[in-house]
């Protein structure tokens, strides 16, 4: 508005034109109001239309239902409508659209099936902005599902489905990690012969991504004909490529970024470095692809995080040297350690048996404030394990156990190895007993141990009693369990109590499998 003239929203403070030219300067101000994003006052100047001798038309009540919306006043979006109906005013598609964006916004997908209804019983048609609220609102708490098949219906009432609503649809997949349903809605944009964008690509790859797919989301970036790939595109990519272990292609993205003149980000740079780190089946990583990914992001001015020194230690693998390293250059570059690195660094060493450099990188944290985590304490028991010292490995379980953490089914593992490589079952008996005094869902866990233990040593009686202990504090017994029992009885040559073990199991919750019958 021009200065020196009165504001549309001052109006209001005037004494009222009766008759249609009222209501057109009424709206007027509710209008400015909106635009001014005064929500409250616009909605509250819809109220104070009947105290003023007026009668709302459908363009007032259209402007109050978009303030609701837009200055997200979501306590009752029906109320507008119910006013509509008993002022006998029609609602149009632009009032049920206000509506729908209002439950949209509020991520109540259970309203916009309400104004489905009630724009089929008022037979006013709904349009692409309808529908894209709609599925906008389905997208939510995993309800892709319902967000296609509000795309389906829209289409089938002679909606045009544009760009956008494909978008909001794929968006949905995406979060739940359909990739067949994104995958099939891009190729409906393409064959409609909709505006492709680059978010439509960035759902669909970003889906593949979830779904571990790392082909089909290099097949849709292939596909990115006219149409720039951005930032979030290549982020998504590579993590895919990370997700499939494919080190080399996530390299090969990280360049074409540059060439593309799409400035990569630190998640970039982070992803390409995990996506280096040791396969699951291998003892090391690519660690010299790690540091030159670390190098580059010093090259491009970033400042490398936890994140980056956490995958750039753990793709050290069993190289511990470089692990080391990494963990002192963490320990300049960020004041203190991270917590990934140091577990890097400790895993790489117990890799090679060397225990006393593991055990030795755990004062590091505490010196620095950090706090060691139960993977910190996995990695050294297990480095113990290796290293055949289960004495330390006893150590670190106790410290694991003071200090609050939970222990994992790793340090679980590791204990029971060290006590099985130290022919230490009484140790093993007595952290089951121990165990089984707390007769929890994780003491189960601990039970365990000491069969195993125990079945390893020859201890068939010890075996059965804990077993007994087991029943008695209604934990589950394993298969694996019985199967050990079974055995050392077999190898003790003690077959009565084997049969009796067998017998008193059938019918029961474990099942004796062809394992526990053979011993």
């Amino acid at each position: 508005l021009k200065r020196g003239k009165p504001s549309a929203w001052m109006q209001l403070d005037k004494p009222p034109m009766r008759g249609p030219p009222g209501v057109v300067l009424h709206n007027q101000a509710m209008s400015a109001l909106a635009k001014g994003r005064r929500w409250q006052e616009a909605v509250a100047s819809l109220r104070q239309a009947a105290a003023r001798d007026l009668e709302p038309d459908v363009v007032s009540y259209n402007i109050g239902a978009s303030a609701r919306a837009q200055g997200r006043l979501w306590e009752s979006p029906l109320e507008i409508l119910h006013e509509m109906l008993r002022c006998a005013c029609e609602p149009d598609t632009i009032t049920h659209n206000a509506v729908v964006d209002s439950w949209g916004k509020a991520l109540r997908w259970e309203g916009t099936l309400c104004i489905w209804g009630a724009m089929h019983c008022n037979s006013v048609e709904p349009d692409a902005v309808t529908c894209s609220a709609a599925t906008r609102a389905h997208s939510a708490d995993r309800g892709w599902p319902r967000a296609v098949l509000t795309l389906l219906r829209a289409v089938r009432a002679g909606c045009r489905a544009d760009t956008t609503l494909c978008n909001v649809a794929i968006s949905a997949c995406e979060k739940a990690g359909y990739w067949e349903g994104a995958s099939s809605l891009l190729e409906r944009v393409k064959e409609g012969g909709l505006r492709l964008a680059a978010v439509t690509f960035n759902g669909a790859i970003s889906s593949c991504e979830k779904a571990r797919l790392w082909a089909v989301a290099l097949c849709f970036l292939s596909e990115m004909e006219g149409v720039s790939p951005s930032e979030v595109t290549f982020n998504a990519a590579i993590s895919a490529c990370e997700k499939g272990q494919q080190w080399q292609r996530a390299l090969q993205l990280l360049q074409s970024m540059g060439l593309q003149r799409v400035p990569p980000s630190l998640v970039a740079h982070n992803a390409a470095a995990s996506a280096c780190c040791a396969a699951p089946a291998t003892m090391s990583g690519h660690w010299r692809q790690a540091f030159g990914v670390l190098d580059a992001t010093r090259a491009r001015s970033l400042r490398p995080d936890p994140i980056t020194w956490g995958s750039v230690s753990s793709a050290c693998g069993s190289c511990w040297a470089e692990s080391v390293l990494v963990l002192e250059r963490t320990r300049r570059a960020l004041s203190a350690p991270s917590t990934v690195s140091c577990n890097a660094a400790v895993a790489g060493c117990g890799m090679l048996r060397h225990w006393r450099k593991a055990l030795a990188l755990l004062p590091t944290l505490e010196h620095a404030g950090a706090r060691a985590s139960a993977v910190t304490y996995s990695a050294a028991m297990s480095a113990c394990e290796r290293g055949r010292q289960w004495q330390q490995a006893l150590l670190r379980w106790v410290a694991l156990l003071a200090s609050g953490l939970e222990a994992d089914a790793v340090a679980r593992g590791a204990l029971a190895d060290a006590c099985d490589a130290g022919g230490k079952w009484p140790d093993a008996l007595a952290l089951s007993r121990r165990g089984l005094r707390g007769a929890d869902a994780g003491d189960a866990d601990m039970a365990h141990i000491g069969i195993r233990g125990c079945g390893q040593g020859g201890q068939w009686e010890q075996v059965l009693v804990l077993l007994a202990d087991m029943a008695c504090c209604g934990l589950q017994v394993g298969g694996m369990s019985l199967n050990r029992a079974l055995e050392a009885c077999r190898e003790a040559g003690s077959w009565r109590p084997a049969l009796h073990l067998l017998q008193s199991l059938q019918g029961g919750l474990v099942q004796p499998d062809i394992l526990a019958y053979s011993a």
